[in-house]
């Protein structure tokens, strides 16, 4: 097991020529997005752990656990949302290997009642949405603040 972090590019050497099992980012959106791309590539395994591997029946793989906002955000949201990454700048990119599993508030029955008023409630309006109901499309300074995809986004089927 090894932790580590990546606050500016330097940092992302550390990790280049190893080789992981499992990769696990906690709050993914402050990593930088070059760190992300660059540690996921070596979710390949270990030649030692080859023979576990296979017998528990697992490959290399990453999970990145995060909240929405942060400055890897709209990579994670091309990436794992709404899987659209910018096809030019990564030709190579097949959406059937990410994915994402999404969750709110309510889906933890161990927070206290009053954890919305007592632990976010000295979020601005924007970051509260983000961390109470997970919200992706909202960003903290966004000009219309009043944006929502049900009744902002619609889609134009051709003839």
């Amino acid at each position: 097991i090894r932790f580590g972090y990546c606050e500016d590019d330097r940092d992302i050497a550390q990790y280049s020529g190893q080789e992981f099992d499992k990769i696990l980012f906690e709050e993914a959106v402050h990593f930088l997005t070059r760190a992300l791309s660059e540690i996921m590539s070596r979710d390949r395994g270990n030649a030692l752990s080859r023979a576990a591997r296979e017998l528990l029946g697992m490959t290399g793989g990453c999970w990145l656990l995060t909240n929405p906002g942060g400055r890897a955000a709209l990579f994670l949201k091309d990436f794992f949302i709404t899987r659209t990454p910018d096809p030019a700048e990564f030709p190579n990119y097949d959406p059937q290997y990410y994915g994402q599993l999404t969750g709110d508030l309510t889906d933890n029955p161990y927070l206290d009642e009053d954890f919305l008023t007592a632990s976010l409630g000295s979020l601005g309006a924007s970051r509260f949405q983000q961390l109470s109901k997970g919200d992706w499309d909202v960003t903290v300074n966004q000009y219309f603040s009043t944006f929502t995809k049900e009744t902002h986004v619609f889609s134009i089927e051709p003839d």
